[in-house]
Order: structure tokens, then C-alpha cells, then sequence
């Protein structure tokens, strides 16, 4: 049915433009008695053509509820079953009018919609559907764009058009509409991709938001994207699936009946409960929708990227800041669906933004606002995890760090948290994301650089006036004891082993082989990933390594190869210094180079290799793990600690005293007022964790240093997730 051969040109289900040119053969010659004959021979085959097509598409739509309705469907049934919906909807008489009442719209959603989509009035919102909808076929001119009253009464009503006879008997109402509604299967989200790209053919090139709103039926198909969405925001997963759903109204019949049994006998878990967000089919579809090798027409895939995004602010105006459930899963959704919008409108260059970076940073503003803990700590991990894709633009970079989190009212009510978890993760935003040098000494990094030594010091000041104020009034001392995350844990920087292979995990050997030997020809200067080579110091086999070192010449003995990287991986293979001594020693003769190196300046000699041959060195992944204290530990960690004034991680405070190197520094005592009053009181326990915060990150970068890598810049940056603390 998708051939193009079922609608000709001449055919009254093609677009209105090449519908027209019927009308000028005809008027060529009227008088002949010939013409009339071959024109009524060509209304005729154009009619049979347009019948036989309609009819193979009722005759699937029985087919679709048929399938759609039992228990289990097969995953190429219901992609069938999809498309042949989407081409029964848009070419067959009174089929849209039943599908899109099996939806039962709520109003609320509908005007949603219709909100975001347009903001002008319903005279010009008229006259735009008028003449967009004039190139559709007629079977869809009943649905097109109206007020949201007109458009309630006319779904609460009986369909207008007659009832094809070939679907009288046809069960509309029947189990299959759970999945027709986005429920189980993919029934729906297949529909909504060919649906898509059928609009989008009869659209003129690069349409406006009100000329894509007014095409037939889109709103409606939009407002149930719409209730999908609300639906995954508000899930939580807290809950066990039995408990979701109810009682259970299996029988011995029922489990006796086979693969013809209904859908509504067994009652499934609840939609998203077992699933991970990547395995979200909102986020399947949009992957899918927006992938390079998609069947979707360019202007299809361009269509869909910006009604994607629109609807999901749409959902986001919605969720509530207070509640921490919906706050989670959007952030979860949020993680999946940005680098895929952003990835597309990279690889098509896109004149038109698709990710409203400016609303987004609204609503992280609003979620850092909640006095909610969870939703802050997850707001943090968000903020981690998706840095370089917010900050990939210089001024958006600036009104991140300078005009949000670096302020002095988001500074100080987050660095001097009441809750350590909190604490503890924008801490860490800030070692590794905001004061990580990567290369760039630009104006917008050192401003970054000299804001952050400034909020430090005021804080170090106002613990300065605390203390002597208590002294002077004999009061309690304030706290200097630094607090772990959560009770009997930490956050550590551990080994990440589970890693996946570059290409996916469903590689043949050859393609394993094949990346690994060309690893060192094709590597690109990343951030977290150099060439892939073996240690030179690890303390493996002479003839293992000889092995490795005669397989990366022309692809000879790749078995042996092979062999090498199943044994590199052991963990009697890793590096290994002779000593401690010597591998502080070697750290600390190459740290200024490695500080140069985030100026640019020494650090070309190691990257280039003019001094000698670079150190080979195997690029790792690590993450910010939440771990159990040893007892020992455990019994350092509520003790006071000496305050000294707060520095920036190593490479960030030489790059800034280079710059800065006659500064003297104000450690005067400072009143705490206004913003920073409140939550000063837990300023002596943040300085706390905040050196205990750095030390940790130096002598990170020292053993990344000792084990190989060339330079601070080249050292991986670990992973910061929220997986760990929901298990808390």
C-alpha cells in the first residue's frame, strides 16, 4: 500500500497542486466526442485504482484489530499493523473519525496543545486550516484545525461521514484499544512515524508552527503524544508491579484459551515500570524518527524534531518542582532526549534550534528552587552528566556558570547545604565540570575561574566571623567536622569495568580486531579517549608484548593480538609503580608540565612527541561511586578538622595565580547578610569537604599521571549518576 502506483496523479487521494492539472488536460478539448470518451475511461480506471486501494486497506484494519487484540503479537505484526493504521487513517473514509474518538482526548490536554502550537487568533488560526487543508485528502477535511469547543462537540458526537460497510463488523471497542492508546506495545508510536511522514508530504516546503498545526488530525495525534508523556512523568517507580495491578483475573479457561486469548486476561505490569529510560518507546521513536538511515523524508524528520520538542515542554509546564518522582523521570528523559535533538541538528545543520536551551535552563532553575534535596541532588547529576552538550556554546557556558550556579545566592545556598548530599554533588559539579581546564584559556574560562575563587573566599570569611563572633560571645564553636553523603557512605572515584566495545556489543571478531589495531591511526583528541595502547611498565610476558607490537604491523598475527588484549585485561596485567615513593616522585616532576599543559604551552611537547616517545598509557573509565566507610574511617569523619583558606583544584589555581600573581587575598572576617546568612551556619563542615574534596581529585590526577597519561588535560573525567543514591 505504500507504492506509489495507488495514488496517481490524476487520483483524487493526490495533493490539491497535482489534482489541479486534471482540470487543464480536460479543458483542452470538450467539444470532441473522443475526449469525452477518454476522459470517462480515465475516470473510470482512477476509480477502480482508488477503490481496490481503500478496500485492501479496510480489509487490513480488520486484521490490525484482529492481532492487536490477542495476547501476543509479534514484533513485525505490529509494525505492520502500524503502518497499515497510519495509510488506513489517511486515505479511507470515516477510519480517522473512529480512530481518533478511540482516544477519548481530555480537554485539558487538547488546549495544551493548541496553546503551544499557536499564539495567533482563531480568525487567522481559520483561514490557515482552510487553505492547508485543501491539499489532503477529502476523508481527512472533517478533522481539520478548529477552536478547542468546535473540536470537543465534534469528537463527542457521532462520526459524520458513513460507516465503510467492510467495517461493520469490525470490534473498535475491543481489547485492542489499550494498545491503540500507547499502552504495550508500539502499536501507536508506529502509527505516529508513518503518520508523520504522510502529513508532511502534502505540507509545503519549511512550514510554519501554524501551517504544521493545521494539518488534519495532527493536533489530535499530538495531544495523545501529549497524554503519553504526562503518563511517564507522573509513573513512580517506587512501586511493585503487583501492587499496580490489582487483582488478578486469570483463570484455568483463560490460561487454557492459547495465543487466542484476549489482551484484558492477563494483566500486564504497568507501563515503564521494568523499563529503563533509553528502552522508553517515546525515546525509541524519536531515535528512530531522527536517525540518518530512517526511511522519513528530510522535511519529515525536521517536522517531527520541532513538534517532539515543543510537546515536551508541553509536558515540563506541567510537572510540579515539589514533586521529586516526576522531577526524576524528567531529568531521565531529558538525558536520553537532548543529545539525540542535539545530535540531529548537528548532523542536518538546522537553521531552527530544536532544543530550547533557554526554557530548559528555567526549568533547572526552578528545580535547584524546590527545597527538595532529591530533586536537587538529581538536578545536579543532570547538570553533570549533559555539561558539554549545555556548555558547547560560549555564551550559554557564560549564563551557566556566571549568572546561575556561580551567583552568590545559588553559590552559597547549595555549597552550604544542610543536606551532605547535596553538598557532596555540586561540589563535584564544580571540581570537574565548572573548574575543569580543558585547553581553553578563554576570557569566558578565567572569568568562570576568578567568580568561583571568589564565592571560596567569601565563604572562607563568613566561617572566619562565625567563629570568632562564637569565640567573643562564648557560644559553641561552629562545626569543621565533614559529613559523609549518606550514613556509613562515600563517594568514591572507582574503576567503571563494565564497558562496552566501541561499536556495540554485537561485533564479530574481525570488527573487534580491526578497531583495535587501528586504534592508534585513527584515535581524535578527546577528552576522555586517547589512542588505545598497552602500558609499557605493566608487568606482563616479554613475549605477550612482542606479540601486541608485531600484530599492529600489517594486520599480521591478529590472533596473537587478540590474546594481548584478553590479557591486558586481567588485573595482574594492570600497571603497576615499583613504589609508592617513585610514582609521587615521577607525578610530581611532570605536574608542571601537566599544568602547562591546560595553558597550552608544555604540553605540546608531550602531545607531539618532539621530546621523546609519549608515554603509552590504556584510556580507562571511572565513575563517582557511592561506597560503604571502613569502621576506621567512619570513626574520622565526625572529628573537627583545621580550616585553611579553600583553593582550586591544582590545575585551574595555577592557571589562575599566572595570571593573577601579585594578588593579595582579603581573609578578613565577613558578616554573613541577606542570602548568604541562612545557610552559613554549615559553612565550617562545607570547607571540610571541600579539601578532604580535593585532595581526592589531585591524587586522582597524580595516579592517572604515574600510570601513564601524558598530561592533567588528557585524564578521564569520571561519570557522576544518580543510580547509586536511589539504592540509599
Amino acid at each position: 500500500m505504500a507504492r506509489p502506483e495507488w495514488t496517481l496523479p490524476l487520483s483524487s487521494i493526490a495533493t490539491r497542486p497535482i489534482k489541479t492539472a486534471r482540470t487543464s488536460l480536460k479543458s483542452q478539448s470538450t467539444t470532441s466526442l473522443g475526449s469525452n470518451i477518454s476522459d470517462f475511461l480515465a475516470d473510470s480506471v482512477h476509480h477502480n485504482v482508488r477503490n481496490t486501494f481503500t478496500q485492501n486497506l479496510l480489509a487490513q484494519m480488520a486484521y490490525v484489530v484482529d492481532k492487536m487484540s490477542m495476547r501476543n503479537v509479534a514484533a513485525s505484526v505490529v509494525t505492520f499493523c502500524g503502518k497499515a493504521a497510519a495509510y488506513a487513517f489517511f486515505y479511507c473514509d470515516g477510519i480517522a473519525e473512529i480512530l481518533v474518538r478511540l482516544w477519548a482526548t481530555p480537554p485539558e490536554t487538547l488546549r495544551r496543545v493548541l496553546v503551544q502550537g499557536s499564539t495567533q487568533k482563531q480568525s487567522e488560526i481559520d483561514s490557515v486550516s482552510d487553505r492547508v487543508c485543501t491539499a489532503y485528502p477529502q476523508c481527512l477535511h472533517s478533522l481539520k484545525l478548529k477552536a478547542l469547543r468546535p473540536t470537543m462537540k465534534y469528537l463527542r458526537s457521532k462520526p459524520q461521514s458513513p460507516v465503510p460497510i467492510a467495517t461493520t463488523y469490525i470490534p473498535w471497542h475491543g481489547p485492542w484499544v489499550s494498545r491503540w492508546a500507547g499502552k504495550d506495545t508500539d502499536l501507536f508510536f508506529v502509527f505516529t512515524k508513518f503518520f508523520t511522514d504522510l502529513v508532511c508530504r502534502f505540507l509545503p516546503d519549511d512550514p510554519s508552527p501554524e501551517e504544521r498545526m493545521a494539518a488534519p488530525a495532527w493536533v489530535l495525534v499530538q495531544a495523545q503524544i501529549v497524554t503519553i508523556l504526562d503518563a511517564t512523568m507522573q509513573q513512580t517507580n517506587s512501586q511493585s508491579p503487583i501492587s499496580q495491578i490489582g487483582p488478578s483475573s486469570l483463570t484455568f479457561d483463560g490460561l487454557l484459551a492459547g495465543a487466542d486469548a484476549n489482551a484484558t486476561v492477563l494483566p500486564l505490569p504497568a507501563y515503564g515500570v521494568v523499563r529503563t529510560m533509553g528502552e522508553n518507546r517515546l525515546i525509541m521513536l524519536l531515535r528512530e524518527c531522527l536517525s540518518s538511515s530512517t526511511i522519513m523524508a528530510g522535511k519529515s524528520r525536521s517536522v517531527f524534531a520541532q513538534s517532539f520538542s515543543s510537546l515536551l515542554k508541553v509536558a515540563a509546564r506541567r510537572t510540579s518542582m515539589y514533586d521529586h518522582n516526576a522531577c526524576f523521570t524528567l531529568c531521565d528523559f531529558l538525558e536520553e532526549a537532548i543529545p539525540i535533538l542535539q545530535r540531529y541538528q548537528q548532523e542536518t545543520d538546522a537553521a531552527i534550534d530544536v532544543v530550547d536551551w533557554f526554557f530548559w535552563l528555567d526549568v533547572c532553575r526552578h528545580m535547584l528552587q524546590s527545597q527538595n534535596s532529591m530533586t536537587e541532588v538529581r538536578l545536579c547529576a543532570f547538570l553533570y552528566s549533559m555539561w558539554s552538550t549545555i556548555t558547547s556554546d560560549e555564551a550559554r557556558r557564560r549564563e551557566v556558570c556566571l549568572d546561575w550556579l556561580l551567583a552568590e545566592d545559588t553559590f552559597h545556598a547549595n555549597f552550604n547545604h544542610w543536606c551532605p548530599m547535596v553538598r557532596a554533588f555540586f561540589m563535584r559539579l564544580i571540581v570537574w565540570k565548572i573548574a575543569r581546564l580543558n585547553g581553553s584559556g578563554s576570557d569566558v574560562s578565567v572569568a568562570i575561574l576568578e567568580a568561583l575563587d571568589l564565592r571560596l573566599q567569601q565563604v572562607y570569611r563568613i566561617f572566619l566571623y562565625i567563629q570568632e563572633n562564637a569565640q567573643r560571645k562564648h557560644l559553641a564553636a561552629p562545626s569543621t567536622a565533614p559529613c559523609s553523603p549518606a550514613p556509613g557512605r562515600c563517594l568514591e572515584i572507582v574503576r567503571n569495568d563494565s564497558q562496552m566495545a566501541p561499536g556495540g556489543s554485537f561485533l564479530t571478531f574481525d570488527a573487534i580486531l580491526s578497531s583495535a589495531s587501528t586504534s592508534e591511526a585513527n584515535h581524535h583528541v578527546r577528552h576522555n579517549a586517547q589512542e588505545l595502547a598497552f602500558p609499557s611498565n605493566a608487568s606482563q610476558p616479554r613475549k605477550v608484548a612482542e606479540d601486541t607490537i608485531k600484530s599492529q604491523d600489517g594486520g599480521k598475527k591478529r590472533w596473537n593480538l587478540f590474546k594481548s588484549i584478553i590479557a591486558s585485561s586481567s588485573p595482574k596485567d594492570r600497571p603497576k609503580t615499583s613504589s609508592a615513593k617513585n610514582a609521587l616522585a615521577a607525578s610530581q616532576s611532570s605536574s608542571l608540565s601537566g599544568y602547562g599543559s591546560a595553558e597550552g604551552s608544555a604540553s605540546k611537547t608531550a602531545m607531539n612527541g618532539s621530546a621523546g616517545p609519549a608515554p603509552s598509557y590504556q584510556t580507562l573509565s571511572f565513575k563517582i561511586s557511592l561506597e560503604w566507610i571502613d569502621q576506621d574511617i567512619n570513626n574520622l569523619v565526625g572529628r573537627d578538622r583545621r580550616v585553611y583558606p579553600p583553593k582550586l583544584p591544582l590545575p585551574a589555581q595555577l592557571s589562575l595565580q599566572s595570571r593573577q600573581p601579585e594578588v593579595v587575598r582579603d581573609n578578613s572576617p565577613l558578616e554573613p547578610l541577606g542570602v548568604t546568612a541562612g545557610p552559613s551556619k554549615y559553612a565550617g563542615r562545607a570547607l571540610a569537604e571541600w579539601a578532604i574534596l580535593i585532595t581526592e581529585c589531585q591524587n586522582f590526577f597524580e595516579r592517572r599521571k604515574a600510570e601513564g597519561v601524558p598530561s592533567y588535560q588528557l585524564v578521564e573525567t569520571p561519570t557522576l549518576s544518580i543510580d547509586p543514591f536511589r539504592k540509599v
